[in-house]
C-alpha cells in the first residue's frame, strides 16, 4: 500500500497509522545491529516516507514544506457510521462530504478526537484537521529523516545519506519558523488556512523535546518552558491530553501512554544534554522522575486492582488511581499494547529509580 493503513479492514485503505515504521526498524537495528535486515527494509522505507511527502505534504508561503494528516473522504467511517451520520445532521448539507473528511482525518491523527483539532471547542461538527500542521506530526517526521540519513551511512549509500541530512536540516528550520511561537515560549500547532496558532496546552508541544529541538533554544526559554509546564503537571497520575474536559478520549481527565513515552524521553535528553543549564536540567530530570513514578504506579494499581482480572487499559484517569480513562466514541479498552510497551520500558530503562509515594 505504500503506507501502514489505519487499521486492518479493507476500508481503512484510505488512511493512514502516523509515521513511526521508521522508528521501530531504527529501535529493531539498534538492538541487532542486523544490517541484512536493514537492506531489506529500505524500499520499504523510501515508499512510507514518499507516501507522506506526496499526499500529506503542504508548501508554505516561504517555500517550506510541512505536512499535514489529509485523508481524501465525503463519506461516513464504515467503523462509526451512525455516529457520524447522526453528527452530520447538525451541520448544513453543503459541508457535510467536508465534515466526513474532517472526520476521517481526526482519526488518522491518533487523536480521535479531541478539542486540540476543533474550530470551535468542544463541538466535534468543528474539527478541522486537515487545516492544522502538527508538532508531533513534524517531529516524527524530522526523526525520520535523522534516521533515514542514518540508515544509508550504514548501508553505504552517500548520496541519500546527504539527500536525508539535507532534509533534517530543512524540517528543524522550518519547525522552528512555523511552529515555535515565541509568544507562548511553546511549539504550537499551526493553521496553515489562517495564519494562526492553537495556543491551548496539549502534551504534543513537547514533542520536539524528544527529537533534541531545545538546542535551538535560548537557555532562557528552555527554562521558562520547563518551568510552566512543572506548574502544568500538577495531576497525580500522569500528563492529562489537554485541560479540556470535552468528554472526547483524547482530552482530559485522560493520560495515553505514548504521551508519557515522548515527554519522559524528551526530558530524558534535556538531563544529558551538554547545552543547557544545571537549572533547566534539574527541571527535567524532576519532570521525568515524577510522571514514571506517578504512571507507573497507576498502571500498577489498575492492573492488580481491576474488577475481573488483571488489567491493562488503553487510557487512565490522571486524577484517579489505577481507574481507566473515559470519553469517546466506544467504551475503554483492555490489554493495550501500547500501555504495555510504554510501562516495560520504563520499568527496564528507570525501574531502578521507581518510587512509589502511597
Amino acid at each position: 500500500y505504500g503506507f501502514i493503513p489505519n487499521g486492518g479492514r479493507i476500508y481503512y485503505l484510505n488512511r493512514s497509522q502516523p509515521p513511526l515504521l521508521i522508528q521501530m526498524v531504527r529501535r529493531y537495528y539498534e538492538a541487532t545491529n542486523d544490517v541484512d535486515f536493514l537492506n531489506k527494509a529500505m524500499p520499504t522505507l523510501e515508499k512510507e516516507y514518499q507516501y507522506w511527502m506526496t499526499k500529506h505534504s503542504v508548501v508554505l508561503s516561504d517555500g517550506s514544506i510541512l505536512n499535514r494528516y489529509h485523508v481524501n473522504n465525503s463519506e461516513p467511517r464504515p467503523e462509526s457510521y451512525m455516529q457520524d451520520v447522526n453528527l452530520s445532521l447538525s451541520v448544513p448539507s453543503s459541508y457535510i462530504p467536508s465534515l466526513f473528511e474532517q472526520i476521517a482525518t481526526g482519526a488518522e491523527t491518533g487523536w480521535d478526537f479531541s478539542t486540540r483539532w476543533m474550530k470551535n471547542p468542544p463541538l466535534l461538527s468543528s474539527l478541522q484537521p486537515s487545516n492544522i500542521i502538527p508538532v508531533d506530526l513534524n517531529t516524527i517526521l524530522y526523526m525520520n529523516e535523522v534516521a533515514m540519513t542514518f540508515f544509508y551511512k550504514v548501508v553505504n549509500d552517500e548520496k541519500n545519506e546527504l539527500l536525508y541530512q539535507q532534509r533534517a536540516e530543512d524540517r528543524s528550520a522550518a519547525i522552528m519558523t512555523y511552529l515555535w511561537n515565541p509568544d507562548t515560549l511553546a511549539w504550537n500547532d499551526y493553521v496553515f488556512t489562517n495564519d494562526s496558532y492553537i495556543t491551548d496546552f496539549y502534551p504534543s508541544q513537547l514533542v520536539p523535546f524528544w527529537a533534541g529541538l531545545f538546542q535551538y533554544l535560548q537557555p532562557t526559554e528552555l527554562e521558562q518552558m520547563l518551568e510552566r509546564y512543572t506548574s502544568l503537571f500538577i495531576y497525580p497520575y500522569g500528563v492529562p491530553t489537554s485541560t479540556i474536559n470535552s468528554g472526547q478520549q483524547w482530552d482530559f481527565p485522560n493520560g495515553w501512554a505514548p504521551l508519557q513515552y515522548f515527554i519522559v524521553e524528551g526530558m530524558a535528553n534535556i538531563a544529558e544534554s551538554s547545552v543547557v543549564t544545571p537549572y533547566a536540567r534539574n527541571l527535567a530530570l524532576n519532570i521525568s522522575s515524577d510522571l514514571i513514578d506517578d504512571w507507573i504506579h497507576t498502571n500498577y494499581c489498575g492492573f492488580f486492582f481491576s474488577k475481573n482480572s488483571p488489567m491493562m487499559f488503553e487510557k487512565y484517569d490522571v486524577e484517579c488511581l489505577g481507574v481507566p480513562g473515559k470519553g469517546g466514541e466506544y467504551v475503554v479498552q483492555d490489554c493495550f499494547g501500547w500501555t504495555n510497551g510504554v510501562a516495560l520500558h520504563f520499568l527496564s530503562k528507570y525501574g531502578n529509580t521507581i518510587i512509589f509515594n502511597e
